[in-house]
């Protein structure tokens, strides 16, 4: 199954390319408050599905532990359907979730663990989520409640000083690398996958997300 996702990503690199299928498999992990890694009998590997329509708190940023914590509550170690909606351009099954008269993907929104994709054209969804903002649950308790997309504009997307340059050499680890920029520059210019073991477009994640924690 691995290996037909990284075919479908090459075939539609920087797309989300449309898929669509049902099937069922078991949580076997939780990533975050909408990823999770699905294992379908069969299948050798677990891999990646994101929740569709919704967008979760980083689990570096206010209410993104609860998030994650509120999917694994509903879903971990539990067979679910999925129904697939996409790939998108890191690989991953884009799809909505179900236990038996549960929709998962809409739950998170309930819980306020998740925001609704404001481009939805799923009106349940954006109701779901009005109702979450007047009752203020979950994050809606927050005066300010900040988006995902907000939050990684502030904290994962820094530039670097012009004065800083690197070019592709012998490195292949991640305990050879000196920063994340240094990391995601072997990534993404030097094609070092090694430095990228899960697939998920971030390299060497402990010494990212450390500098990210540490920038906070």
């Amino acid at each position: 199954m691995r290996g037909f996702l990284f075919a479908l990503l090459f075939i539609y690199a920087g797309t989300a390319a449309s898929y669509e299928e049902i099937y069922s498999g078991n949580v076997v992990a939780v990533l975050d408050g909408d990823t999770i890694l699905l294992l379908r009998e069969n299948n050798p590997a677990p891999f990646k599905v994101r929740l569709a329509n919704i967008d979760a708190p980083e689990k570096s940023q206010e209410y993104g532990l609860a998030s994650q914590q509120s999917l694994a509550e509903l879903v971990l170690r539990k067979p679910v359907q999925v129904a697939t909606r996409a790939i998108d351009s890191y690989g991953r099954v884009v799809a909505v979730i179900s236990l038996p008269g549960r929709n998962i993907n809409q739950e998170q929104v309930a819980r306020g663990m998740a925001w609704a994709n404001a481009r939805s054209r799923d009106k349940d969804m954006l109701a779901v989520q009005a109702k979450a903002q007047q009752q203020k649950r979950g994050l809606w308790a927050q005066a300010n409640p900040l988006h995902p997309r907000a939050w990684r504009d502030l904290h994962m997307a820094r530039p670097q000083p012009l004065t800083q340059s690197y070019a592709c050499g012998s490195k292949h680890y991640c305990r050879q690398m000196d920063s994340c920029a240094e990391a995601k520059f072997y990534l993404e210019s030097c094609s070092v996958k090694s430095l990228d073991g899960d697939g998920d477009g971030l390299p060497c994640e402990r010494l990212c997300l450390a500098e990210i924690s540490a920038a906070e």
